[in-house]
């Protein structure tokens, strides 16, 4: 009885998301196509609560998971020579969009440095290209923090992400209550 119900509310939590995101993108689209008219002049008296939260994927809090990173490719010449070389990683937080992660390795980011991030999850294994696009020093002085946007991911891959995303959010939900 209780896995039927665990089940259906999975569903429920993917079919949302799922919705949420369909419907913001097609008003991107309808944006877009309504930017080109002339704007109205009057103005929309209800608050856009959409507007204060700018992240396009919701995130989830981990403590302490591994993930093997390994450098693929750098713009700057200079780094060229650490290419395929591997190190591990914690992971802070992880959405459809990107992860942050935690490292003894303060690297140069001026420059595009694209990594692939190695991990599990909920029982399910991913391998995800991604581009460091932030990096912010560390409670720790020995350990840097470093914003991963993905690159390249399938919609394959994020249904499979985001399904274990949302096994991770009822798991912490049960431990709230």
């Amino acid at each position: 009885m209780y896995y039927v119900i665990f089940a259906q509310l999975i569903i429920m939590i993917v079919l949302l998301t799922l919705y949420l995101f369909s419907k913001k993108s097609s008003a991107k689209s309808q944006n877009s196509i309504t930017s080109h008219k002339k704007t109205d002049t009057t103005k929309n008296t209800l608050p856009n609560f959409m507007e204060l939260d700018k992240r396009e994927f919701f995130r989830v809090e981990l403590i302490e998971k591994n993930c093997l990173v390994e450098f693929i490719d750098f713009e700057n010449t200079q780094l060229r020579k650490l290419q395929n070389k591997k190190f591990d990683a914690f992971i802070e937080n992880i959405s459809l969009g990107g992860m942050k992660i935690t490292c003894p390795y303060n690297l140069p980011v001026k420059q595009s440095i694209t990594v692939q991030m190695t991990f599990e999850l909920k029982q399910e294994d991913f391998c995800i290209q991604g581009e460091i696009v932030r990096k912010e020093e560390h409670n720790h002085k020995d350990w840097v923090s470093y914003g991963v946007g993905f690159k390249n991911i399938s919609q394959e891959e994020q249904e499979q992400l985001l399904a274990s995303l949302n096994k991770v959010m009822i798991d912490k939900n049960k431990q709230i209550s």
